[in-house]
């Protein structure tokens, strides 16, 4: 007999339903973000899912969320410095938020996509934007965050490349997740990013290639 635990990983991850999340705030070229919800146009999400969507680029077959390796064309997982080493993974992390996820919980992952020309070095733009994710999001806010970076190009696809930056939503201090962050669940969490990322990216030794100044 199969033994149902409150960790279970659906059978498969949503395709081609629309998006998983609700962009927030004025369309901006260099970046967007939104709430992945727990439930997202009558369907139920898991952070599994969420982040599958972004990590599995490319068809993977009938398996579960995280079952296999990430085939986009890079990733990463950046914890705060006391989470505990099974979260080191992509699945691993999941597991862990879901298992501690609160039965009335609505907010899941904070889908953050950072974007650069087509002309722009991908190293120096992933190492950017890893940098200021790390600092700003990760070691400032205790967040975990799993990045993944998109070459659209590559499947011929007049997109430019980006990197998607999950964000679980719930502080991680320690071996167990905390509180949430209050500021990136709000209204104005697109235009509090815009602003860090801009004023990183300004700043520089961490500016990055292709970022124009404004007026």
């Amino acid at each position: 007999m199969t033994k149902n635990t409150k960790n279970t990983v659906p059978a498969a991850a949503p395709s081609r339903l629309g998006l998983d999340y609700t962009p927030q705030g004025r369309a901006v070229d260099r970046m967007s973000y939104g709430v992945a919800p727990r439930v997202k146009a009558g369907r139920h999400q898991t952070a599994h899912m969420i982040m599958a969507r972004r990590l599995e680029n490319f068809e993977v077959g009938d398996v579960a969320p995280l079952a296999g390796p990430p085939t986009c064309r890079r990733h990463d997982v950046l914890l705060p410095r006391d989470a505990p080493d099974h979260c080191w993974t992509p699945r691993g992390l999941c597991d862990h938020f879901e298992a501690q996820a609160l039965p009335d919980q609505t907010d899941l992952v904070g889908v953050l996509t950072l974007r650069c020309s087509h002309r722009d070095p991908r190293p120096v733009f992933w190492e950017s934007a890893r940098e200021f994710l790390k600092t700003r999001i990760v070691n400032e806010r205790q967040l975990p965050v799993v990045m993944a970076l998109h070459v659209p190009s590559i499947a011929a696809r007049d997109l430019a490349p980006h990197i998607h930056a999950l964000i679980s939503l719930r502080r991680l201090p320690g071996p167990d997740f905390s509180v949430f962050d209050a500021d990136l669940k709000g209204p104005d969490a697109k235009q509090i990013l815009l602003d860090l990322w801009d004023g990183w990216c300004s700043n520089g030794p961490h500016r990055r290639a292709g970022h124009e100044e404004r007026a």
